[in-house]
């Protein structure tokens, strides 16, 4: 019996590890495009469309996800 509850420890452990990659990788790519976009505003000085500003803002939002998964 206690060699069941182990497994269920490792098999819980492992999904648990695997869901926290899978947020981690999701929140860099939402903090690589919104980097990308902030470079080619302020760096480049291209000028967002507006629709490249409510995309943004929706990132934003997409990103606190990962984050309150995280923590």
């Amino acid at each position: 019996m206690n060699f069941v509850n182990d497994a269920e420890r490792a098999l819980a452990s492992r999904e648990t590890q695997s869901a926290r990659t899978i947020n981690v990788l999701a929140l860099f790519a939402l903090i690589g495009v919104l980097a990308g976009s902030l470079y080619l505003q302020l760096g480049v000085g291209e000028q967002p469309c507006p629709l490249c500003l409510i995309q943004r803002s929706a990132m934003i939002g997409l990103a606190i996800g990962p984050v309150m998964n995280l923590l």
